[in-house]
């Protein structure tokens, strides 16, 4: 009887074994799972973060040609203005020849 009662103690010890062990393969098998997950996951990220750093370069070398063309339309109006300025010295230069004559005929 002694004999009978431990081996179905050890048989009870055998099948509790066998459930612990099995519970534990399956938590293995279920982060075994999460693992190609995580990396899709992390694929979608790095697809995600490619994608915002195309469109952050797109935005940059659009910003870069905005800048250039603002820097050729403000020379441009210097350059006007220049112009500008030089004519009107010369029309004020004119004007006081022409006061100047008109004020020696005066005399």
């Amino acid at each position: 009887k002694t004999s009978s009662n431990m081996l179905k103690t050890e048989t009870i010890r055998q099948r509790n074994l066998t459930k612990s062990t099995v519970a534990n393969i399956k938590a293995a098998l279920a982060q075994v799972e999460k693992v190609p997950r995580a990396e899709d996951v992390m694929h979608s990220d790095a697809l995600t973060a490619e994608a915002n750093s195309m469109e952050i370069n797109r935005l940059v070398v659009e910003t870069l040609s905005d800048l250039d063309d603002a820097s050729t339309r403000s020379a441009r109006a210097s350059y006007i203005a220049l112009q500008a300025v030089h004519q009107a010295t010369q029309n004020a230069l004119k004007l006081k020849s022409i006061g100047t004559l008109i004020d020696q005929a005066a005399k």
